[in-house]
């Protein structure tokens, strides 16, 4: 009786100390082992602040990476997003240039433009090459029109750039993962480098049937009869990082493949910046293959 009565104890001032350690987010006890002294405890939030000294085995319920999160690696830089027309100007007959700041980094790439005139003013402002490695917006000179005093006056919007992680290993008992992302790093990563993980924010929108849009809410305004000009530009929005992941096509039956991809059905011709840079990638070594060197 005494001896199953020190049992009793014993066991009585384990759960107490089980209790102590264990305590999960509902306060319950969770399930434990009498016949083993070793245990795995997911610990998750508790009310109250806790410590952990030394010894035992015990192991943290460590999220693996996933489809789904973005990085960055030590600061976060940005890329040129648009680019817009302050003032148009005066007295342009060639288009001006437009000469971006170079980024701050030495492996930076200057974003490109071009601009298109109509009866002395610039009226469209095309980013052929949103550039990398800024960290805040740049400057962008204008050139001077060749009649007139008036020059023209751009803005600049930029949008951050993180790293999709496409697969990731489970995570070793040291707390270690190898995560793949998406494109390649122009710089190079170094031992200790911080690198926060997020989870981006994504919409995603298949066969969508985007009609004159931009052309406001009231239907008598925004009929094409009655001036309506749509706006594809506000077609989506994304910002800060988020992601819209869309199809659609508008009123022209142009058939859009997010931003990065055009068909334009009128002209059977394939346009966008995915898709230039695909065919970039693709047609430079079939012609350094022609030359031969």
């Amino acid at each position: 009786e005494n001896s199953c009565s020190n049992v009793k104890s014993f066991i009585d001032n384990l759960v107490g100390i089980v209790t102590s350690v264990l305590i999960e987010e509902d306060l319950s006890l969770a399930t434990v082992s009498y016949a083993s002294t070793v245990f795995t405890a997911n610990v998750g939030p508790a009310p109250f602040e806790h410590f952990y000294t030394s010894g035992g085995t015990a192991k943290l319920n460590v999220v693996r990476p996933f489809d789904g999160q973005v990085v960055y690696f030590d600061r976060l830089y940005y890329e040129v997003k648009n680019i817009t027309i302050g003032a148009g100007g005066t007295g342009y007959t060639v288009a001006p240039t437009l000469t971006f700041e170079n980024p701050e980094v030495p492996w930076g790439i200057r974003a490109q433009a071009v601009a298109e005139i109509s009866k002395g003013r610039v009226t469209n402002i095309e980013l052929v090459s949103s550039g990398r490695g800024y960290r805040i917006p740049p400057k962008v000179t204008v050139s001077t029109p060749q009649s007139g005093i008036n020059t023209a006056k751009v803005n600049v919007e930029i949008s951050p750039v993180y790293y999709a992680i496409t697969k990731a290993t489970p995570v070793s008992p040291a707390g270690i993962t190898t995560i793949t992302v998406s494109e390649n790093l122009p710089y190079l990563v170094g031992v200790g480098t911080e690198v926060p993980f997020y989870k981006q924010s994504r919409v995603l929108a298949s066969g969508h049937s985007l009609e004159y849009i931009g052309t406001g809410p009231d239907i008598e305004r925004a009929l094409p009869q009655n001036g309506g000009i749509p706006i594809p530009e506000q077609e989506t929005d994304a910002r800060d990082g988020g992601l819209v992941v869309f199809t659609s096509t508008d009123q022209a039956g142009n058939f859009k493949i997010g931003d990065g991809i055009i068909i334009n059905q009128n002209t059977g011709t394939i346009t966008g910046d995915v898709y230039s840079k695909s065919l970039f990638a693709t047609m430079t070594p079939f012609i350094l293959a022609l030359g031969g060197d």
